[in-house]
């Protein structure tokens, strides 16, 4: 990361705060949600504590961590030649509250879909909250600064200060400042060369002719959750173990029959997914733990109709998934989608013309048990969820900790819309294979 002084021509009598360039995945998630207004613009995360932590520790933690990553202390200045950070160090009242309760599970769907700001920043909110013997640890983070993977990584920074700060020889950690240009050398030069100059014409994509019965208003945002018990997960992973198939590909299945069995009759046609794809699995172990926006939006093509047989549908979603095994695959099904990584200004220029699919599929993977440790203080769970998005868009994020698998629905609505998003939930979990 580069760090700059901005020269604005103001007088020189004023301190000149410094700046850090804007990367184009910043560019383009401003885009989506400031101007197309697709989503509101945030990651999110709530880890469930089995004891409490030692609230001025982690006060101290979270410092550090900010410390380590000067973004989240920043502003964001869209500037028209070049955006960039302007660093801003926030105390730790401006960031962090606490709560003390006995509807910890109130006060976290309260809090999760809040939003920073942009502009005024800091880029990133806590809120602690206390039940009688168990606390939970609420985060929201602006995805301008990293995607749901790159938060999973802010866990583990987080938890290992809050674990190492009291040690005589606690240093705290950098951690790496990894951009998506770099995933560039991974290619061969070919490729190489083709990912960075190669324009690609933006998909046309049709307006969904079939959508979910919503109502059409965005008066509320929230978060809809469904955890599967811990067998249930594990049956999963044998399962696809079994196929030879990834877990994310007996998601992304259930999820797609889960569609067209909300849809029922009123499905037109084929309909369009997009699923996040973290480049991260594409570089070498120890670069891939990195805080940044690093994946990029895949197009899945989902046929008029579907097998009538779960197995078929996942042969069929396996065939397409295998067309996009090689990173420069993946970037050139993402320029089709509107998103150029490595430019600043193409970045922008492409999404303000683009139309991208209502329907979203993240699965953000593995959260790693043994990276994750505040301390003494076991967890008892975490999930990780994405943006809320407006309608009619649909998203469905899916994490993994500890054999606990948690599916979220993230929209802005009404209660009858939170009760549509609770039962295409229980559809989908009904979806899901129940045996080898």
């Amino acid at each position: 990361m580069r760090l700059l002084h901005h020269n604005s021509g103001q007088s020189t009598n004023k301190i000149r705060q410094p700046h850090l360039y804007a990367q184009p995945w910043d560019i383009a998630q401003y885009a989506q949600y400031a101007v197309q207004k697709r989503h509101d613009g945030q990651v999110r995360c709530a880890v469930f504590f089995r004891g409490s932590l030692n609230l001025e520790r982690i006060k101290r933690a979270i410092l550090r961590s900010l410390d380590a990553l000067p973004q989240l202390h920043s502003r964001y200045i869209p500037d028209d030649k070049q955006p960039y950070w302007q660093v801003h160090i926030a105390n730790i009242d401006e960031i962090f509250s606490t709560v003390t309760t006995n509807c910890t599970d109130d006060e976290v769907v309260a809090f999760l879909p809040v939003c920073t700001d942009s502009f005024r920043g800091p880029q990133i909110r806590f809120k602690l909250v206390r039940g009688q013997a168990r606390d939970t640890l609420c985060i929201v983070v602006n995805r301008m600064i990293c995607d749901e993977a790159g938060l999973k990584e802010y866990l583990y920074l987080l938890s290992q200060i809050y674990t190492d700060l009291h040690s005589p020889t606690f240093q705290s950690p950098q951690p790496e400042k990894l951009y998506i240009q770099r995933v560039l050398h991974t290619l061969p030069l070919v490729a190489r060369l083709k990912a960075q100059v190669h324009q690609q014409v933006p998909l046309e994509i049709p307006p969904v002719q079939a959508v979910f019965p919503l109502s059409g208003k965005g008066d509320v945002p929230f978060i809809v959750t469904h955890t599967l018990p811990v067998s249930r997960y594990q049956t999963l992973a044998r399962y696809a173990v079994y196929r030879h198939v990834r877990i994310e590909e007996v998601l992304l299945t259930a999820y797609i029959r889960a569609i067209y069995a909300m849809l029922r009759d009123r499905s037109k046609g084929p309909f369009l997914i997009a699923c996040q794809k973290d480049l991260r699995r594409f570089l070498s172990w120890g670069s891939d733990h990195v805080i940044c926006g690093l994946s990029l939006p895949n197009l899945f093509v989902a046929p008029a109709k579907l097998p009538s047989d779960f197995n078929k549908t996942l042969t069929m979603v396996r065939e397409r998934f295998s067309r996009l095994e090689k990173l420069s695959a993946v970037i050139e099904n993402a320029k089709a989608l509107g998103f150029f990584p490595f430019s600043s200004k193409r970045a922008q220029e492409h999404l303000l013309s683009a139309k991208l699919p209502h329907y979203l599929f993240n699965y953000i993977g593995k959260i790693d048990g043994s990276r994750l440790a505040f301390g003494e203080v076991d967890i008892n769970d975490v999930y990780i969820t994405g943006p809320i998005y407006n309608q009619p868009d649909i998203s469905l994020c899916a994490t993994v900790y500890e054999d606990s698998l948690t599916f979220s629905c993230n929209l802005a609505g009404t209660r009858d819309d939170w009760a549509t998003c609770k039962y295409f939930l229980a559809l989908l979990v009904r979806e899901l294979p129940a045996e080898t």
